[in-house]
């Protein structure tokens, strides 16, 4: 199987905070109605109980108030203010309340008491027979028989039984399927008032959440919450926040959310239980956390830490551990490791070894997904180091796995991979939790699968499969089979791949992993396909691949919000991929192609960091749900007959109508993904257009050249003689020292000498290293030397280049909108790094360079600038979407842990009101913005060259740009030179002025280049055009062209018109 590597990221949300008060908090007025105690009536048995309690539950200043509300000189008399239980006594005798006595009777713990008040209570009043029985059995603890109580007549004596029953033994858990039992025939039929019914709901809540039955806890949920009698108290609270758990643990954790606001937390309050009001409010931040809130989450926790001076060493450990989670989920990295150090230095403090191994682990994590390969081994290492003295040998073998992983993921370092799994091996014994052998084994045998040594990984599977059925593991057992039946099949056992499958599917199949049933279809296809079985093998591709795809856009990871590519989809998509080529079926393979190279659009767009701006706690509650819903439906037809197929994806089909309804108003759940026609493609290209289509899967590149009469799609091997040919040509031309001879090596690769010759304009959709290697920079003859510029003649010489994302963005045409500004442009040279903590360097010569494009793009009219000061991030996001071009001279940063979290650097704004004042913007907030701009330019350090996921190619400031609504792009993949920088863009606005179309534009600004500044790629070739190529404006004299057309034509008809009329006449 694949390698799965997760963020341990360690979260502590229990008991951390301190409550800040609710705005809506309890008060005695709001929890108490006096009206029964006053007016001379009767008063209810249960309202007397509420009394009872919620004076109890009261501070003094509390319990003065309700005496004077009551009035009722009876019911004071009975009181005793030193203990609720005499306070129940005394009331059972003074309003002759054979419930009230009950009550008492069950929090009695001597049982000559309770038979001696029993005794006393029925020698002086008269009995009611049903609560005489039920009271005569709780004073001797004689087991009640529930079928002979009618408790219809007293429905609330569940409550009181399930609350009180610390002292005796006269009910047992039968009790609780009477009282649902109760519910389901008799309870709607009663007329009950609000208290009685309100505590016997409380007894049903209870039978339900003991016998583990939540999702019924949810149709009584309105119910539960809209209780008005019950009285504030620790019974209350208990209630509420098992209440807040049952959601939690159905998902719902808007219901919790709204259970912890309006009733856990202020009833907590008003009984002054601080410890409570920690574990609430703590898990109060964890939701938030949970559903994407992380702004909020971040504003919890940062309150709890300006009010931590009374939390205990451990707590404040963990709040900060809590708090820079939230850093990390927003992309505040150096918030991140600055509040992760704290959190070691205070670890470090009081000698807490766990804490300490955690956070540096969590480090190695951070520093490892930034590519700081440097700190993450160093942090990793004190991981290990602790582990070792304290001899802690879990955490040492899980550390030495984490290590096994880093050398081989991130260092390619298969050789001290294994070193590290064999000393974790060599550590078993016979107290070792299995989970670790078995993780130890499937690394080892998936790290022996990658040399090829198949034999021996199937041995290392063999005993992983031998530890799973000792533990009756079904899941680690199947992926095993299925490990095994892949491994035969490469070794051209098929008869043993034949017989594992069967086993495989002699189970349940659908309590494994969604990518081991993937592979195990991917191993039947191929079984089939060997068997010369062509038809039953491609449906198999196809419809998996559907299934794939599809759970890729609709179940994106619900906390990173990305969809994670496992080995076993890429495998199943490079066999299909080849399966289709082999067949000769090129459009079908150009279509499946193109889809999963975008396979994380539509998951990148549900990021937490996205829709949590967007939707509501509710919605985003449900979102999740459904997710889930659809997992398992999806698994469940990996085993389904054609009957019940049909019917299982009905179901997902209103799951997914679901979700898009509640994406209905948001951009972040794009349209169906449809196979595009490619006939429509190729018939939209002209006559002097190629389109190079790239995806890359595995250590491949699909090269599909499009158009309009031929599709070829060749497959090429990068190998590691071509990364290292790729890099040095990157790192060549990022340096300056650009290595002409590795460029044209690429360019032979692509056949891009040859495509000059018979076309005049590329398109371009790239993956892979082709993100941050724009084609224009190639040679099209072999080069003198490396750097023989000027003698050079370059690609972007002979054609035009543009690039898309997708198959689709060809049929994207310009939108016309009614802007309120031609031109915007946003200009910063001093990055006031002093007191931004940033450390950027000027550039002096971005404010002049939008000035001075502002100032020669004569034929828009609408023209603005903001120039330092006032280039601020509330400016640019509330007038950015308002411009049809938006240019942006300052510095973007791309970051390499997550593309959302690169950003745009700008100036704060010196008269918010904001102590820490936003001085940069992040991608994901570029989501929340309408833009629709038709062209957006950023001339700015390594705006285009973002990170590139598998499958989805560059997706940080770009990728964001376009999802909110930009038309095209420009894009430049390597910092140049500010002079440089300011002089290409004046040059390339000049021919937009002109009207020229956006890659013609950009052509003759690189041409402009190479002959008059510098033919050096460096200095011209990272510019990139990505989106819509229309020009901006008509060519000047275009109108008067069309004119004498149209005077030629009409001229040509009056004169053929008299011709005709002419010779009719004679």
């Amino acid at each position: 199987m694949a390698k799965k590597v997760f963020i341990l990221l360690i979260t502590f949300f229990v008991s951390i905070a301190t409550y800040s008060p609710a705005q809506s908090q309890i008060t005695d007025i709001e929890v108490f109605d006096s009206s029964p105690f006053i007016n001379g009536e009767p008063i209810e048995s249960d309202l007397l109980w509420t009394f009872a309690i919620l004076f109890h539950s009261s501070d003094k200043n509390l319990q003065e108030s309700l005496l004077q509300r009551v009035n009722n000189q009876q019911l004071l008399d009975a009181l005793d203010t030193s203990s609720t239980r005499n306070s129940i006594l005394n009331i059972a005798f003074e309003y002759m309340d054979e419930k009230m006595l009950l009550i008492y009777l069950l929090n009695e713990p001597s049982e000559s008491e309770r038979i001696s008040k029993f005794d006393e209570f029925y020698s002086k009043y008269e009995a009611n027979p049903l609560l005489n029985d039920i009271n005569h059995s709780i004073s001797k603890n004689v087991k009640l028989n529930l079928d002979e109580v009618k408790f219809s007549d007293f429905p609330s004596v569940f409550f009181y039984l399930l609350e009180y029953n610390q002292f005796t033994d006269v009910i047992g858990r039968e009790i609780y399927s009477h009282i649902i039992e109760f519910y389901e025939n008799e309870f709607h039929q009663l007329q009950l008032s609000k208290i009685e019914t309100e505590l016997y709901l409380s007894a049903l809540f209870y039978a339900y959440y003991s016998t583990d039955q939540f999702g019924p806890i949810a149709d009584i949920f309105q119910e539960l919450i809209a209780f008005e009698k019950f009285p504030i108290s620790h019974s209350k609270l208990n209630l509420f926040w098992s209440l807040d758990y049952a959601m939690y643990s159905l998902g719902y954790l808007d219901r919790s959310l709204e259970v912890q606001r309006e009733f856990s937390l202020p009833i907590s309050d008003y009984l002054g239980d601080e410890g409570s009001i920690h574990a609430i409010y703590s898990s109060h931040g964890g939701y938030l956390y949970m559903l994407g809130k992380y702004r909020e989450a971040r504003e919890v926790f940062e309150s709890t830490l300006r009010r931590s001076d009374n939390l205990s060493d451990q707590n404040l450990t963990r709040l900060y551990n809590n708090l820079s989670l939230v850093y990390f989920s927003t992309g505040e990295s150096d918030k991140y490791i600055e509040t992760q150090l704290k959190a070691l230095e205070h670890s470090q403090s009081y000698n807490n070894f766990d804490h300490q191994i955690g956070i540096h682990r969590n480090l190695h994590i951070f520093y490892r997904k930034n590519q700081n390969f440097e700190l993450a081994s160093t942090y990793i290492d004190r991981a290990a180091d602790l582990a070792e003295q304290l001899e802690n040998l879990e955490d040492l073998i899980s550390i030495l796995i984490s290590k096994s992983v880093f050398e081989s993921t991130y260092l390619n370092n298969i050789y001290e991979a294994d070193q590290y799994l064999l000393k974790a091996e060599a550590l078993l014994n016979d107290d070792i939790n299995s989970r670790f052998v078995i993780r130890i084994f499937s690394e080892r045998a998936e790290l022996l699968q990658s040399q090829d040594r198949i034999d021996e990984s199937i041995n290392y599977w063999k005993e992983v499969a031998n530890i799973a059925l000792s533990q009756n593991n079904t899941p680690i057992y199947l992926e095993s089979l299925v490990s095994r039946a892949n491994l035969n099949f490469k070794l051209g056992n098929y008869t043993e791949t034949y017989d594992l499958l069967k086993k495989f599917r002699a189970h349940d199949i659908t309590v494994v992993d969604f990518s081991v049933l993937t592979l195990s279809r991917i191993v039947q296809a191929m079984l089939y396909h060997q068997n010369g079985e062509l038809t039953r093998a491609k449906d198999l591709f196809a419809e998996t691949t559907e299934l794939v795809l599809e759970r890729a856009r609709y179940s994106a990871d619900l906390e990173t919000g990305y969809w994670t590519v496992e080995g076993e989809y890429m495998q199943l998509f490079e066999t299909y991929a080849d399966f289709l080529i082999e067949r000769n079926m090129t459009t079908e393979a150009v279509q499946m192609l193109d889809r999963i190279k975008t396979i994380n659009d539509a998951s990148m767009l549900q990021n937490p960091l996205i829709t949590s701006s967007q939707l509501s706690e509710e919605q985003l509650s449900r979102d999740q749900q459904i997710t889930r819903e659809m997992e398992t439906l999806r698994r469940k037809l990996f085993v389904a007959s054609n009957n019940e197929r049909l019917q299982l994806n009905n179901q997902i089909e209103r799951l997914q109508a679901q979700k898009r309804e509640l994406f209905r108003d948001q951009r972040s759940m794009p349209v169906n993904q449809r196979e595009i026609p490619i006939w429509s493609i190729q018939r939209s290209l002209g006559s002097d257009q190629v389109m190079m289509h790239i995806t890359s899967i595995n250590d491949s590149y699909y090269i599909s050249q499009v158009t309009r009469d031929d599709i070829d799609i060749r497959k090429v091997n990068i190998d590691e003689d071509l990364k290292s040919v790729f890099e040095t040509a990157i790192q060549g031309m990022i340096s300056g020292r650009t290595d002409l001879n590795a460029l044209y090596e690429i360019g032979q690769m692509l056949n891009i000498n040859d495509l000059s010759k018979s076309y005049s304009s590329l398109i371009l959709i790239p993956d892979g290293y082709l993100h941050q290697l724009p084609p224009d920079v190639i040679p099209l003859n072999k080069p003198v030397s490396s750097h023989s510029y000027g003698a050079t003649t370059f690609l972007i010489e002979h054609m035009d280049v543009r690039t898309l994302n997708r198959l689709d963005d060809m049929r994207q045409r310009r939108q016309s909108i009614d802007f309120e500004y031609d031109f915007t442009g946003f200009g910063v040279a001093d990055f006031q790094n002093s007191t931004t903590n940033r450390s950027l360097m000027p550039l002096p010569q971005a404010p002049g360079e939008v000035s001075k494009i502002q100032h020669n793009l004569q034929r828009f009219p609408k023209r603005t600038a903001f120039i330092e000061h006032d280039a601020t991030p509330q400016r640019f996001k509330e007038i950015a979407g308002n411009s049809r071009i938006l240019h942006m001279a300052t510095h973007s940063e791309i970051s390499e842990s997550d593309p959302l979290f690169s950003r745009l650097h700008l100036l704060p704004d010196q008269f918010s009101d904001d102590p820490d004042p936003a001085n940069q913007i992040f991608a994901y907030e570029l989501f929340e913005l309408n833009l629709q701009n038709e062209l957006i330019m950023l001339n700015s350090c390594e705006s285009g060259g973002d990170r590139a996921i598998q499958g989805s190619g560059i997706m940080g400031l770009s990728r964001a740009l376009h999802y909110a609504g930009a038309q095209s792009l420009i894009l430049n993949a390597w910092s140049v030179n500010d002079q440089f920088a300011a002089d290409f863009a004046e040059m390339f606005y000049h021919h937009i002025n002109e009207g020229e179309t956006k890659s013609r534009a950009l052509q003759l600004t690189k041409i402009d280049f190479i002959k008059n500044k510098n033919a050096n790629p460096h200095f011209w070739g990272p510019y990139i055009l990505n989106g819509n190529n229309e020009p901006l404006i008509q060519k000047r004299g275009a109108n008067l062209g069309n004119w004498l057309i149209a005077l030629i034509f009409i001229a040509g008809f009056f004169v053929v018109t008299r011709t005709r009329n002419s010779s009719l006449a004679a």
